[in-house]
């Protein structure tokens, strides 16, 4: 007759043992599908992803303020339209690959804006900032740092409540809430934003607007 706290720890390391190896086998499966994935959106989007086996990947996964965030992604996307985004988050979603977005990735907390065994969506090529005179609105890239944000205002003689730390993301302030050194006058970065556009999966840009 085996014991019973024997039985125990014998049934406890089968169990153990097992999860162990559903692990390992969805996280080879998820591997899998972000590498195929990446290569699907390779041919579609070219240069605009980058593979670990490109020239730039090292430099570009490691872009982030903190080392405590450097990761190794599947593959980095970098878009230029609100289409590319459309796409590769359409790709992720049929797949059931996971993905992180950075803006500036300037936040120290891992997988704030960067991932493992999945898709890098960097928003490098989002960084424009333009004023409109008949509307007294501002467009800002997701992917601008403030530092640029303030100088692109700058020859207008205007500001915009925004972050204080210069070399911060618009995107992840903004999401974030955002403290300014205007916010006693005109409340958070995120209180002053008019609208939103948000590429989703199928290629649907909605106008998310705060009226």
């Amino acid at each position: 007759m085996v014991p019973v706290a024997l039985l125990s720890v014998v049934l406890a390391s089968l169990c153990s043992a097992v999860s162990a190896n559903a692990a390992t086998t969805a996280v080879a499966n998820v591997s899998h599908a972000a590498s195929t994935t990446c290569e699907v959106l390779k041919a579609l989007l070219g240069s605009k992803i980058v593979l670990p086996t490109d020239c730039s990947y090292t430099q570009l996964s490691d872009e982030n303020w903190s080392q405590t965030t450097w990761e190794h992604p599947s593959c980095i996307a970098v878009p230029s339209r609100a289409e590319d985004i459309s796409a590769v988050v359409d790709a992720a979603v049929v797949a059931n690959v996971p993905f992180a977005i950075r803006s500036g990735g300037h936040s120290p907390n891992p997988f704030d804006a960067n991932i493992n065994t999945g898709i890098l969506i960097a928003m490098d090529n989002f960084s424009q900032t333009t004023y409109d005179e008949t509307t007294g609105l501002a467009t800002i890239g997701m992917g601008s740092r403030w530092d640029a944000v303030y100088t692109a205002l700058d020859q207008h003689n205007l500001t915009v409540v925004g972050g204080r730390v210069m070399d911060v993301g618009v995107g992840g302030l903004t999401l974030g809430g955002g403290l300014s050194y205007l916010s006693d006058l005109y409340g958070l970065v995120c209180d002053n934003v008019v609208n939103y556009e948000v590429p989703c999966a199928s290629f649907y840009l909605p106008i998310m607007s705060a009226y």
